[in-house]
């Protein structure tokens, strides 16, 4: 996933009864869907979550309005555009902990 300004996180994926293929299917009547992905971990609250990516924001955008607060098994699938941290973020925590590890 290269580019992620056209991806999306869902929350509040219910449990078991939905893979990456069926939402890839659902979301794509909002646009061209590139990738759908559901980790093998859950969120802070135990929840299912997954993302969605479009080739353009404006895709993205136009699913969020028709897809968030839908109601799925009576789950209310939560859509908002993904928030991703740079990798400079990554290699500051890195260095940091180097930083730590050798003033000990």
């Amino acid at each position: 996933m290269g580019d992620y300004r056209g991806c999306l996180l869902l929350t509040h994926i219910p449990i078991k009864r939905i893979n990456w293929r069926w939402l890839k299917q659902l979301f794509g009547y909002h646009g061209k869907v590139l990738d759908a992905f559901i980790p093998n971990k859950r969120n802070a609250a135990n929840k299912m979550f997954g993302f969605i990516r479009y080739a353009y924001l404006a895709e993205a955008r136009r699913a969020i309005e028709r897809m968030n607060d839908f109601w799925m098994y009576k789950h209310r699938l939560g859509v908002n555009l993904a928030r991703f941290k740079g990798r400079s973020s990554f290699r500051k925590r890195k260095h940091m902990d180097k930083k730590i590890h050798d003033s000990r």
